[in-house]
């Protein structure tokens, strides 16, 4: 089962207050048919991959607030439209609330990242010497509790069993591990599973608690954590998820399964709107400190989990592949991808079996995006298809292009944001 893995073994096994923005320099005629192009392309892509529903959030750099872009119904008897406030599983890219909540729990001293997790876990010997940070970064070698044929059939035979978070690691405990923590990079929910619970231990309250304060803090008034059943508020707004990867009957009906078999590793309901603007605080230093933040954004390699330096990483060689898009490696709770139409973008995907997510931040660029579909198809990485086809869009815009040369004037930007240019000077030609 494919249920919660974000963007290959990164892509399918990995603000409230905006700043102030610039008058729209080139008016309003070229931001109505900017977004008209960016609307086709939606509707193109929505009809291309057969998905239900498609909703989109932009945030272009020096915007006062996200653009908005739907297409599809509810359902698939197409009698009710989905809007900007239409609700969608989130899948995976709850990992990266998980990993702001443990990372703040670090700031406030409460939580040290080289701390063994045998402190908290004596039912589990076997995994005495993982660290809090190899959680976080995939490095566990623990094995995923929701990938095999076993825990499939579980799901079909009971889909609105209530797991605790006990009973997903002790799944996982019960198979053999990969590897000693810190050799390799592994991407697992049990992880975040793990990370859950040590939330909950920490802080005394449950993971439920624990998230929906963290919505009200920042003012996501569209964004849930209900693992053991939808309240009517969310029944009534969210679009109907359906299956087509083979894990339930073709176009099953999977709204209502149990959230509590993903939790803190991908359980929570949002929309595209509210997500992006979480995102804009959590990268502008609003959600976690500065040090938290660079800490989440250092990036290891897939390959052998050693640190990649951003500076000196090949950005010719991935420029010159083919390929659309290209992971570079993970994160803690984020990963880092290379957008042949764009440049470099710190990323996250998610998957339920009747839901995809995906959200990207083009730190050279100010650009955010996220997009979320009401369907689990059997073709790989639709998510960033559609995201290379609305990066596209964006990069031939000159009324956008104009925008990022003064948010690369006003802002502060990575010092690898210049080699990206001069590697990808067709897609990123903006930067002095």
């Amino acid at each position: 089962m494919q249920t919660i893995k974000p963007l290959s073994k990164l892509l399918i096994t990995l603000c409230v207050s905006f700043y102030a923005c610039t008058v729209f320099s080139f008016g309003y005629k070229n931001k109505g048919i900017l977004n008209g192009q960016i609307q086709k392309t939606i509707n193109t892509d929505q009809v291309k991959y057969q998905l239900p529903a498609l909703s989109v959030s932009i945030s272009l750099p020096e915007a006062q607030s996200p653009q908005n872009f739907v297409s599809g119904y509810s359902t698939l008897l197409d009698n009710k439209k989905i809007t900007p406030n239409t609700l969608f599983q989130i899948g995976s890219i709850t990992k990266t609330f998980t990993a702001a909540i443990v990372l703040n729990l670090v700031s406030e001293n409460k939580l040290d990242l080289q701390q063994k997790i045998g402190t908290w876990f004596p039912q589990y010997p076997r995994w005495k010497n993982i660290s809090v940070d190899n959680l976080l970064r995939h490095t566990s070698g623990i094995s995923n509790y929701s990938h095999g044929d076993e825990f499939d059939k579980m799901l079909r035979d009971n889909p609105n069993k209530n797991f605790s978070l006990d009973e997903l690691a002790l799944l996982a405990y019960k198979k053999p591990d990969f590897f000693k923590p810190g050799e390799r990079y592994n991407y697992t929910n049990t992880d975040y599973i793990l990370l859950g619970m040590i939330i909950e231990k920490v802080t005394h309250q449950s993971l439920q608690q624990v998230f929906n304060n963290y919505f009200h803090q920042f003012h996501l008034s569209h964004t849930f954590y209900v693992p053991n059943g939808y309240p009517d508020k969310i029944v009534n707004q969210i679009a109907h998820g359906y299956n087509r990867d083979g894990t339930f009957k073709f176009n099953q009906d999977v709204t209502s399964n149990s959230l509590s078999s993903a939790a803190s590793a991908g359980g929570i309901i949002s929309t595209p709107n509210d997500i992006i603007n979480w995102l804009h605080q959590l990268f502008t230093g609003r959600v976690i400190s500065n040090t938290s933040l660079a800490n989440m954004m250092t990036i290891i390699s897939e390959e052998d989990a050693k640190l990649l330096d951003l500076q000196k990483i090949d950005i010719y060689k991935y420029a010159r592949k083919s390929a659309p898009f290209i992971e570079i490696g993970s994160g803690a709770g984020v990963g880092l991808v290379y957008f042949k139409s764009s440049g470099l973008a710190f990323v996250h995907a998610g998957g339920m079996p009747g839901y995809e997510s995906f959200y990207l931040f083009d730190p050279c660029k100010g650009i955010y995006v996220v997009l979320m579909y009401s369907v689990k198809p059997k073709q790989q990485l639709i998510f960033a298809e559609i995201a290379h086809d609305i990066l596209a869009v964006l990069n031939k815009s000159e009324w956008v292009n104009h925008d990022i040369k003064a948010y690369q004037h006003n802002h502060s930007l990575p010092i690898y944001c210049k080699r990206v240019a001069s590697a990808s000077p067709s897609a990123y030609d903006v930067i002095s």
